[in-house]
């Protein structure tokens, strides 16, 4: 088979014509650096110097402290244990001696676009359980000429832009979320046209709770109804055991998830479910359920066990009339819709990223 038009053939393969094939260690120099002695005094939560350590999200706190922050930017985090990398243009510290930075060498033009090529690389296997940046050397990388790098990273960082957008916005709808449900489910904030004093009751006489089912793994037939764990939706069934809606939270293994459910469901032993909402609206409920922190019920060293029992004696406060539990209902439902919204935005960006990255960054698709 002949080459394409445009392309050349290397001993990698065939590359588009105007690239060409460097190694790793030509193209980037690393550095290690003396890591940064953390205490837990130095973190701060408004601070905004990044401490990076060898975890998949690097970011282990933040700190306003002077010492030893890095200003040569940008850089990439090399993450020896597992070869993650990151690229930064911010300052940071470093505080494990598995971290390290890597830099252009001169004639390098984009390290953002080798960082890209470097996250579709596969690296090879190491002999230790470690792996040392100083290993990979030798590895090969096909690169255009130094317009196309910055050309192709300024494309990509555009989308790296919008995810980090996207990111914090759903940051912040999350909290505006978390403190309208501690005012409207507290009565702290009412809606408007509704009035006068909640009433004082126990869980047991809103929302009471009961174990779920057996049902063992070779006995699931696969059907149209949702078997509830207790954390959450795992497979589907032929029957069912409870009408829906229902609320299911979790028994044992996972506690404090709470779970709401439209359709006829089977909830599984590993979960509490709520045998009746008692003329109480029950994605009221439901929400009701998230605010206590059901966590905090569980016994238990080993597996933690929910205890129904001291879940049922907890008072709360209720709306008095079923329309403003409605209201509240809507409301939080409201904010939920928008957050999945922008979740189901921003796994659609990060997949077009990734459809971008394996093309330009291979020479596939072209920029004009």
């Amino acid at each position: 088979m002949g080459l394409k038009p445009g392309h050349k053939q290397t001993e990698v393969g065939a590359i588009p014509d105007g690239w060409r094939v460097e190694r790793l260690g030509d193209l980037l120099k690393y550095e290690r650096p003396d890591p940064y002695i953390v205490k837990s005094s130095d973190y701060d939560g408004g601070a905004q110097t990044p401490v990076l350590t060898a975890n998949k999200s690097f970011i282990l706190g933040y700190t306003n402290e002077n010492v030893g922050i890095c200003r040569d930017i940008p850089a990439v985090i090399f993450d020896d244990f597992t070869t993650d990398s990151k690229y930064v243009d911010f300052p940071f510290k470093v505080k494990s001696s598995a971290i390290k930075i890597l830099r252009c060498r001169s004639g390098a033009t984009s390290l953002a676009f080798i960082h890209g090529k470097m996250l579709l690389s596969a690296f090879p296997v190491g002999e230790h359980k470690r792996h040392y940046i100083s290993e990979y050397q030798e590895l090969q990388l096909v690169v255009p000429g130094d317009q196309e790098q910055c050309a192709i990273a300024g494309a990509l960082g555009a989308v790296d832009a919008l995810l980090g957008a996207l990111t914090r916005l759903i940051a912040k709808k999350r909290d505006l979320k978390q403190a309208a449900m501690q005012q409207l489910l507290t009565g702290q904030t009412r809606l408007p046209g509704f009035s006068g004093e909640w009433e004082v009751k126990c869980i047991k006489d809103i929302a009471p709770l009961q174990r779920g089912f057996d049902l063992p793994t070779s006995k699931i037939r696969n059907g149209p109804y949702p078997v509830v764990y207790s954390n959450g939706v795992l497979t589907h069934h032929s029957n069912f055991m409870v009408k829906g809606p229902g609320v299911v939270t979790g028994r044992s293994g996972t506690i404090g998830n709470v779970h709401f459910v439209e359709e006829d469901f089977w909830p599984h032993n590993t979960s509490l479910w709520v045998t009746s909402f008692k003329r109480n609206d029950p994605k009221f409920a439901f929400y009701l359920l998230l605010t206590i922190r059901l966590e905090r019920f569980s016994t238990g060293s080993g597996v933690p066990t929910l205890n129904r029992n001291n879940v049922h004696t907890h008072r709360v406060g209720i709306p008095p009339s079923a329309e403003e539990q409605r209201a509240i209902a809507a409301a939080l439902s409201d904010m939920d819709a928008e957050l999945a919204a922008l979740e189901q935005r921003l796994a659609k960006t990060r997949a077009l990223k990734q459809g971008m990255m394996q093309e330009l960054l291979t020479g596939r698709t072209r920029l004009v």
